[in-house]
């Protein structure tokens, strides 16, 4: 049976008992380890911006100002951001651990709404959900908030939940 709506998705759980007894995460743990995970991220891409920024640096004092391959290098200090958050994030949900660093300090861990693993497609998915929570002005984060199993709209576009250990 294929649950149309985000209510009948949750229906759909909580009748079948998924994660047996298991609690979902609550927004407020969510959110720190979240928060955990973002200082994380950032520390990885200050990293990558330094070296992005020596390049740079060497570009200005070869061609005495700035030039195409300087801005080219900016754009993919940008994309690697990206790809870094992503790669982090995947990795961490589809792990054995089931959560990135941050979760696993929270208490908390990511399985599918059948209970299982997921794998790292849905993990990547998973994350396409997040960026898009950001561009729904962050109410796809705020509807975890009301939802029954408090799931953010990631987790519905990637069929998961988040639960405690």
């Amino acid at each position: 049976m294929r649950a149309t709506t985000m209510d009948q998705m949750d229906r759909m759980i909580m009748e079948q008992g998924v994660e047996g007894a298991a609690k979902p995460g609550g927004f407020g743990r969510r959110l720190v380890a979240f928060l955990i995970d973002g200082v994380l991220v950032f520390i990885i891409n200050v990293l990558v911006m330094i070296v992005v920024l020596l390049f740079i640096r060497r570009s200005f004092q070869e061609s005495g100002g700035f030039d195409g391959a300087a801005l080219l290098v900016i754009i993919t200090s940008y994309l690697c951001g990206i790809l870094v958050a992503w790669l982090y994030f995947a990795f961490g949900d589809a792990s054995a651990r089931q959560g990135t660093f941050g979760k696993r300090m929270m208490g908390l861990k990511v399985t599918g709404v059948n209970g299982g693993k997921i794998g790292f497609g849905r993990a990547s998915l998973r994350y396409v959900g997040r960026l898009l929570g950001v561009l729904t002005m962050l109410v796809g984060f705020l509807i975890a908030l009301v939802t029954p199993r408090r799931r953010a709209l990631h987790d519905y576009v990637a069929g998961t939940v988040v639960v405690r250990v």
